[in-house]
C-alpha cells in the first residue's frame, strides 16, 4: 500500500556529529466512481467490489453520489466488480485496472446503463400503428407500472427495473377487440427489449 519513494541525494560531511537522512513514503490512493451513462452523475446503490490478481475480494462497498475512496491498496491489477446495479440500470462489464506506484490520486470509473423497452401498437392484419388503445405494463404481482393510450408512435420506456412484465390491453381503439395480454422480459442488458 505503499509508494516507492523517490532517491534522496544526501553529503556525508566531515564532523563528529550523528548526521540524519530522512525518506518518506507516500501512499497509494484510489477513487472509484460509479456513474449513470446517460448523465455521468454519480449513482447510488450499485454494489461493487474490487477484486485482487488472486481472485480475493479486497473492498465491497455501496455507491453513494460521491466516488469511493481507497488508500493503501498495493500497486498491481485488480478488478473493478459490480455485484448488482440500481433498479432500472444493467450490471456493468468489469473494468480491469492497476494501481501505479505512485501517491497520485488514480482514477477509475464505471458506468451503469440504463433498460430500455420500446411499446408498439399495431393492428393485427394490416401491421398499421394504432391509436386509441389504452395500455398497461404490469408487474408479476399485477401492480401498474405504466399505463397510457397510444397515439400511433412507439413509447419508449426507460428505467423499468430488469424482470418479467405483462402488456395488458385496458380498452381497444373503436372497430378493434381487445389483444391477448403479452408477457416479456427486461433483461440485464443495455440492448433495447422490442414489444
Amino acid at each position: 500500500g505503499y509508494v516507492t519513494a523517490e532517491e534522496v541525494v544526501f553529503t556525508v560531511e566531515d564532523t563528529g556529529e550523528i548526521q540524519t537522512v530522512a525518506m518518506s513514503d507516500d501512499i497509494t490512493k484510489v477513487q472509484i466512481s460509479k456513474t449513470d451513462l446517460t448523465t455521468g452523475k454519480e449513482l447510488t446503490g450499485a454494489k461493487l467490489q474490487i477484486i485482487n490478481a488472486e481472485g480475493e475480494v479486497v473492498e465491497e462497498w455501496i455507491s453513494r453520489d460521491q466516488p469511493h475512496y481507497i488508500e493503501k491498496l498495493p500497486v498491481g491489477e485488480y478488478t473493478l466488480r459490480e455485484v448488482s446495479a440500481p433498479s432500472g440500470y444493467v450490471t456493468a462489464e468489469d473494468v480491469i485496472f492497476t494501481v501505479q506506484d505512485t501517491g497520485e490520486i488514480q482514477k477509475v470509473s464505471m458506468a451503469d446503463d440504463i433498460t430500455r423497452v420500446t411499446i408498439s401498437k399495431l393492428a393485427g392484419t394490416s401491421g398499421e400503428a394504432l391509436r386509441g388503445a389504452k395500455l398497461q405494463i404490469r408487474d408479476q404481482s399485477g401492480q401498474v407500472m405504466k399505463e397510457w393510450v397510444s397515439n400511433g408512435e412507439d413509447l419508449t420506456i426507460e428505467k423499468l427495473p430488469v424482470g418479467t412484465y405483462v402488456l395488458h390491453e385496458v380498452e381497444a381503439p373503436e372497430g378493434y377487440s381487445l389483444a391477448e395480454d403479452l408477457t416479456f422480459e427486461v433483461k440485464d442488458s443495455a440492448a433495447p427489449v422490442n414489444v
